[in-house]
């Protein structure tokens, strides 16, 4: 039960935290080659005014939330 709690509770900020990641890693990205930001990524935005650095955050913070799902369930299936 004590190993179970202690997944549930860092989940949340787990996924949170590697969101923040995916967006930090998308601005250094778009910093270096912003047309493939335009050619690839920003059509999974849901809405397109924001096609430039603060739309490639946001397509960071949106592509980077199953990491925190993997990283979770691995710690969590490992013990620890």
């Amino acid at each position: 039960m004590g190993r179970n709690s202690s997944c549930y509770r860092c989940f949340w900020p787990s996924v949170a935290s590697l969101r923040r990641i995916g967006a930090l890693h998308n601005q250094v990205s778009y910093t270096v080659r912003p047309d493939y930001f335009y050619a690839f990524k920003f059509h999974h935005l849901p809405f397109r005014p924001l096609q430039n650095r603060s739309g490639a955050s946001i397509v960071g913070w949106h592509a980077s939330w199953w990491m925190g799902l993997i990283t979770v369930f691995r710690s969590c299936w490992s013990g620890w």
